[in-house]
């Protein structure tokens, strides 16, 4: 619990590195938000299309479509940039800069590469 106030800095730290390219930042996050919205869009003309998938309606379809797509960004900002790229760590030898320091090496590693613009 005491390193929390240490995470949430390098958490800071790490938004502020990713924002020195603004416009590149708000372009990708712009480019996310129509990518979430032509699959909806996609999936919403499909469906309307064929009045459903077996027995599911469309109402229940796009449930588990959010569902998906809620998991997806929730896990994405804090494992793929941080976990996806452990093994090219310890192969570098850079995780033991993680593993050296006061705090949970693996809090550390997600607070040092968290990916906003999922």
């Amino acid at each position: 619990m005491k390193s929390i106030p240490i995470v949430l800095k390098l958490t800071y730290l790490n938004l502020r590195t990713q924002m020195e390219y603004r416009f590149q930042f708000w372009v990708f996050l712009i480019i996310k938000a129509l990518s979430y919205l032509s699959s909806y869009l996609t999936i919403w003309l499909i469906l309307s299309r064929f009045q459903g998938i077996a027995s599911w309606s469309i109402p229940e379809v796009m449930v588990l479509w959010a569902l998906v797509q809620l998991t997806y960004t929730l896990a994405a900002p804090f494992y793929f940039h941080s976990i996806g790229k452990l093994d090219e760590h310890i192969v570098k030898g850079t995780f033991d800069h993680y593993l050296t320091q006061p705090i949970n090496p693996l809090v550390n590693l997600i607070a040092r590469n968290l990916s906003w613009t999922y």
